[in-house]
């Protein structure tokens, strides 16, 4: 599955607002509304539907799996091993974001980790 990645070091001001602000007009019907995901990486996280409620298991005891999330990594907007945002979900977002960044600042391409070749090469220096 293709992935985010946010090629500018911060959000404007208001980002975050703005870019929910889009995703949430934009929604189907029925579906889920996009905020600010409440962990130290950031990101953005989707409140799970009741049907999708239903299937998890009566003990919730961590709040990452009662959403979809995407957590910020290195620039890019990775789930971290949570339960990501669907396809759908995700594309969504990065409409919002090219809306609010500008096309040009946000590609939607497979997920690259670079970190293994940095860290490789800049160990033997």
């Amino acid at each position: 599955m293709k992935s985010i990645q946010v090629l500018v070091d911060k959000l404007p001001v208001n980002g975050y607002h703005d870019i929910c602000k889009y995703y949430n007009e934009n929604r189907s019907d029925g579906s889920q509304s996009i905020c600010r995901a409440g962990v130290c990486e950031g990101g953005f996280e989707i409140s799970l539907s009741k049907d999708e409620l239903k299937s998890k298991t009566q003990y919730r005891l961590d709040p990452n799996d009662m959403v979809r999330q995407l957590r910020w990594s290195n620039g890019w907007l990775l789930n971290m091993g949570y339960m990501g945002l669907t396809e759908e979900q995700t594309k969504l977002l990065f409409e919002a974001l090219k809306s609010v960044l500008g096309s040009v600042n946000v590609v939607y391409k497979e997920y690259v980790d670079n970190s293994k070749w940095w860290n490789k090469s800049n160990a033997s220096k």
